[in-house]
């Protein structure tokens, strides 16, 4: 069988709770060539819109190779170096997104073991939307060509919600409670209710 060089992309978050997230596995480029279904026009359509409580999505990527392993069968071996350039960050909403940011250098090598990147998606924090943003990457061998397909253009969509102090909420809430982004009074621990003015051990009482 022909080796065959790839770079592999393992993508996916987890929300502010902790709770899973939607990981994803994308596979762009397999000997030489960018799969035809990145260069899909629709390709974003079957992605979900990253929630508005996700600040940055991770990234797990390398060059592999199917085909070819060592002795041990513990790691991959290419038979050439790629190198990658992200010329193109940017949010197409700016009244509700800023441009995203990434946390490796925007040019450099393609990793031959797995490394772990971010990409920050800033809300502005003012207005509640949803807004598509824009990743483009350019990758070349190390003959400096550019692979066919290059450059990658993705467009993706990002939930954003207005998370400001509300005045008026606040006044709502009682006994120090808190307005939360959804408008809903978030109670100290020793009171409860919609507005937090029902002392939780008045309550057991009463109940008991």
């Amino acid at each position: 069988m022909t080796p065959r060089d790839a770079i592999g992309w393992d993508a996916g978050w987890n929300d502010v709770e902790g709770q899973d997230g939607f990981p994803m596995e994308i596979f762009a480029i397999l000997d030489g060539v960018v799969l035809p279904y990145i260069l899909d026009p629709n390709f974003e359509k079957y992605l979900p819109v990253i929630p508005s409580g996700v600040d940055a999505v991770n990234f797990t990527w390398k060059a592999v190779k199917s085909g070819s392993m060592n002795a041990n069968c513990t790691e991959f071996f290419l038979t050439q170096h790629y190198y990658y350039d992200f010329d193109v960050l940017e949010s197409f909403d700016g009244s509700v997104l800023k441009n995203p940011l990434i946390s490796i250098e925007t040019k450099g090598k393609v990793p031959r073991k797995a490394k772990v990147f971010q990409v920050f998606l800033p809300c502005l924090g003012n207005v509640t939307g949803t807004a598509s943003f824009g990743i483009g990457l350019r990758i070349r061998n190390e003959r400096g060509r550019h692979l066919s397909g290059t450059p990658l253009r993705l467009r993706l969509q990002k939930q954003c919600t207005d998370n400001r102090p509300d005045p008026e909420c606040d006044r709502r809430c009682a006994n120090g409670g808190r307005c939360n982004a959804n408008k809903i009074c978030e109670c100290p621990k020793r009171y409860m209710g919609r507005y937090c003015r029902t002392g939780k051990y008045a309550a057991s009482s009463f109940l008991g």
